[in-house]
């Protein structure tokens, strides 16, 4: 293989985004300071990080009008049949920072390798083909560089806000993370063109025809996916029921609290017996509020109750429950009972009517105990 134009003078933007200026001087230093005992630059395939697997190596390098040419030696003969055959048309040469710490030479831009790309462009235009590549003159920028470039210049406009106005403002207009997404689609774009183009032979892809039955393993492997996806969906289910469970018990819990609040005083108004105090206020608790069910009365006069209003009304109209007050003989045949006896044989008659299938509220038990109905 001859000698492969690698490089010339000029503004380049390398992978990075980075804009560089390389003089005549520049690259001369770097034919001078190059030595294959300090560091041999491999001709490689891409832009590998770790320099491998070498098809060749650097020998030597010459500066002339043209700019920088790798004159290459031990070149693997089915890599150089590759070459002729037209796989790797263009080349890219990667350079040691005259800064880098890897630099064998310090202060020089030191050749790292030499990459021989396919479908991928190089950063630099105009550098001679390969061996037998005649149609290669015009060579233009490649996407991957291009979002890099974007990606740089949107940055600059960011720091140019920050500077203007504020980084609040910065962020609202152009955060960080848009610039980092773009700077990452050219990595991933460079990674993907870069990798070795398939060999020139090959056996054909074996791809399963259409309608083919699944092996069992497969088979399995699918049951499990399924079954991991319909359990993923029954735990978010559960979790959403419990929550939503647990917020109805803590509304029940304050309802029946405001109830019993409100049966207090119904208490004290003699209307409701305290022993009926817990049953009424969880039978209330139970009620519609949420609409009006209920009407009562005719035209203008005609009153929309929901379930629990129309109770909490009911209530407050009661008489008293019992009477404490002196009566004479001839008020009723029998004494009325105490408070605590009336309350007693009230529950028992709710219950004797609920063993019969009769719902009884205990309003209604306490004046069928007083009529003296068994």
């Amino acid at each position: 293989m001859k000698g492969i134009h690698i490089f010339k003078p000029g503004k380049h933007t390398s992978s990075q985004g980075l804009k560089l200026e390389f003089s005549e001087d520049n690259l001369k230093a770097s034919v001078a300071a190059y030595d294959p005992k300090i560091h041999e630059a491999p001709i490689v395939v891409g832009h590998p990080k770790d320099n491998g697997p070498a098809w060749g190596w650097v020998n030597s390098l010459s500066y002339s009008d043209d700019g920088l040419t790798a004159n290459p030696e031990q070149v693997d003969p089915e890599f150089e049949e590759q070459v002729q055959a037209g796989r790797y048309k263009k080349v890219s040469a990667s350079f040691y920072a005259p800064d880098s710490a890897n630099n064998p030479v310090p202060g020089v831009y030191y050749l790292r390798h030499v990459g021989f790309l396919g479908a991928q462009p190089p950063a630099v235009k105009g550098l001679k083909g390969v061996e037998f590549s005649e149609d290669d003159d015009v060579i233009e920028f490649s996407a991957p560089w291009d979002t890099s470039n974007i990606a740089g210049l949107f940055r600059k406009l960011r720091e140019f806000l920050i500077d203007k106005y504020s980084k609040e403002e910065a962020d609202e207009v152009l955060p960080t993370w848009t610039i980092q997404e773009l700077e990452d689609s050219g990595r991933r774009i460079i990674d993907d063109d870069l990798k070795p183009e398939a060999p020139l032979f090959k056996e054909p892809t074996k791809t399963k025809p259409e309608g083919s039955v699944m092996t069992e393993e497969e088979l399995k492997q699918a049951k499990t996916d399924l079954e991991a996806r319909e359990q993923a969906i029954k735990d978010k289910e559960t979790s959403f029921s419990e929550k939503e469970a647990a917020v109805k018990a803590a509304e029940a819990a304050i309802t029946q609290k405001e109830i019993e609040g409100e049966l207090d005083s119904l208490v004290q108004a003699g209307k409701v017996l305290p022993a009926q105090k817990p049953q009424l206020a969880e039978f209330m608790a139970g009620l519609d509020d949420s609409k009006d069910v209920l009407e009562f009365g005719e035209g203008d006069d005609k009153k929309a109750y929901n379930q629990r209003t129309f109770m909490r009304e009911f209530l407050s109209k009661l008489p008293k429950a019992v009477d404490f007050q002196e009566h004479g003989a001839g008020d009723q045949d029998d004494p009325p009972a105490n408070s605590n006896e009336l309350a007693q044989k009230a529950i028992e008659y709710q219950e004797a009517q609920k063993a019969k299938g009769r719902t009884v509220s205990i309003t209604q038990a306490v004046y069928a105990v007083q009529k003296g109905e068994q």
